[in-house]
């Protein structure tokens, strides 16, 4: 339980310092698709009989800086350090080079590119899929949404090697989590789930929902799944026996 309590902490923590990045985070993309006009003035402008023109000229620049990403790719290679092998740092390049076919690394580097030049963050998870290969798993490469990502607010390093957690999460129906987490299908009906952390399938009925109500009213929504990482410091004592 402490654990836990420590973990909605870090949750906490990082959603409040981190609500103010994340409005101006969707702001940027709103006026990228072209949403630049505020709801209520649409809605005077409808009322009016008006139209909301909008110009976007934020689209084709940050088109054009996609463009020249994915034009000027990096090549990758693995080079022998002083005293190193040659033969084997080609194999290790012919590796990565089928590793990046296999993932689709290139398309996963370039949306997180994109995705850091409209909102200034872009994430990329490296893991290893057992879905295929029960036994060994596939290493996969895959862009993570920015707005899914909660890394610790008080960290000040570029590479978070100073960061203390960080939090993915996602979204996924009662089947998904289910098969993911077998032991959470009796959690469904014990526990009402937060409004905030829930959201209708689209096409799903959801009027009538009483939380902590009927199984069935649970499969009508997708819910925020909080995956954590985070650093534990852990006392250990070694012991060096020295035989001469």
């Amino acid at each position: 339980m402490e654990k836990l309590e420590q973990l909605e902490q870090y949750w906490q923590t990082a959603h409040n310092l981190w609500a103010e990045w994340r409005n101006r985070a969707t702001l940027a993309f709103d006026f990228y698709k072209g949403k630049q006009w505020d709801a209520d003035v649409v809605e005077k402008l409808n009322r009016e009989s008006r139209p909301a023109l909008t110009l976007n000229k934020i689209k084709p620049i940050m088109r054009i800086i996609s463009g020249w990403q994915r034009q000027n790719r990096q090549d990758l290679q693995v080079l022998p350090r002083r005293g190193g092998i040659r033969p084997l740092a080609e194999v290790f390049t012919e590796l990565m080079k089928y590793f990046y076919d296999v993932s689709r690394a290139d398309w996963e580097n370039s949306m997180m590119f994109f995705d850091g030049a409209i909102c200034g963050k872009g994430w990329l998870a490296l893991d290893i899929d057992y879905s295929k290969d029960p036994l060994n798993g596939d290493l996969i490469l895959k862009r993570e949404r920015p707005m899914m990502i909660y890394e610790d607010p008080h960290s000040q390093r570029y590479d978070l090697s100073d960061a203390k957690f960080i939090i993915r999460t996602y979204w996924a129906d009662k089947e998904q989590i289910e098969q993911e987490f077998p032991k959470a299908k009796q959690d469904f009906g014990l526990a009402a789930v937060d409004s905030k952390e829930r959201e209708p399938i689209t096409g799903v009925e959801t009027e009538g929902y009483q939380p902590g109500g009927e199984f069935k009213e649970y499969e009508k929504y997708r819910y925020l799944v909080k995956e954590y990482y985070w650093r534990e410091y852990v006392k250990q004592r070694i012991v060096v026996i020295s035989i001469i």
